[in-house]
C-alpha cells in the first residue's frame, strides 16, 4: 500500500499577510487564502515587495478589461475584496481607473472620480463582465502572447476602443454595431474576428477567419 505525505505551504489571509509582512526564505512558497494568490520568497523581499506568481496573467486581465470597456486615464487592476461596501475602506485613495473585482458580486467596479461603478463592457448589451475571463482565454492568446504592451490610439463617441497597437506592432482595428456593441475585431496580421450575439444581445460565441 503506498504512503502518502501532505505538503502544507504556509498561508494566511491577505491582511494578516499585508500586516506582518514576514520575509519569505529562498524558494518558500506563501499563499494568500483571500484571493487564492501564490508568492515565492528570494530571502531579501518583504511580502508586500514580492510580485505575485503568474503576475503578468493579471496585467494581460487589466489590459484587456481596459480595451474592451475603454477606461481612461491611469489606475490600475487591484486585489480583490469581498463585498462592495469594502471598496471605499480597502481603497479610501483611488485613482480614476482603478479597477477592482468584487467577489460576492462576481463583478468587476470602476473608480470614475466619483463613485465605485460596475464595470460596464458593452452599454449596448452584448459582451458582459463575465466574458471578460472567456474573451481573454480564447481571443487575446489568437493574436500574441500575454501580457504585451499596447496603446490604445483611437476611441469612438461612446468611449470604446476603436485601434489598438501592440508592442509587436500588430494593430487592431475594432468595429461597432449601433456604435456600442463590439461587432469584429480585425488584425493587421489579416485575421478576422466576428461576435455572434443572438436576439437579446447575449453573445454566442464567435468566429475567426485566419490570414
Amino acid at each position: 500500500m503506498a504512503n502518502y505525505v501532505k505538503i502544507q505551504i504556509r498561508r494566511d489571509n491577505s491582511a494578516n499577510w499585508k500586516t506582518n509582512d514576514p520575509v519569505l526564505s529562498i524558494g518558500e512558497l506563501g499563499a494568500d487564502m483571500t484571493m487564492h494568490r501564490l508568492k515565492v520568497g528570494d530571502g531579501v523581499r518583504a511580502w508586500n515587495a514580492l510580485p505575485w506568481i503568474n503576475g503578468d496573467v493579471y496585467e494581460s486581465l487589466e489590459s484587456v478589461l481596459r480595451m474592451l470597456s475603454g477606461i481612461t486615464g491611469g489606475g490600475s487592476l487591484k486585489d480583490p475584496v469581498q463585498n462592495v461596501s469594502d471598496l471605499p475602506t480597502t481603497y479610501p485613495s483611488p485613482t480614476v481607473g482603478d479597477i477592482c473585482y468584487v467577489i460576492n458580486e462576481k463583478k468587476f467596479y470602476t473608480w470614475d472620480g466619483t463613485r465605485w461603478k460596475p464595470l460596464t463592457i458593452d452599454t449596448g448589451g452584448g459582451v458582459t463582465p463575465t466574458q471578460v475571463q472567456d474573451l481573454i482565454d480564447q481571443t487575446v492568446a489568437q493574436f500574441g502572447p500575454l501580457g504585451m504592451s499596447y496603446t490604445v490610439d483611437t476611441y469612438n463617441e461612446y468611449k470604446k476602443p476603436t485601434k489598438i497597437t501592440f508592442g509587436d506592432g500588430v494593430v487592431f482595428t475594432l468595429a461597432y454595431t449601433g456604435g456600442t456593441t463590439l461587432a469584429t475585431v480585425t488584425s493587421s496580421t489579416g485575421e478576422v474576428m466576428r461576435m455572434i450575439y443572438d436576439a437579446d444581445g447575449t453573445v454566442k460565441g464567435r468566429t475567426v477567419t485566419k490570414a
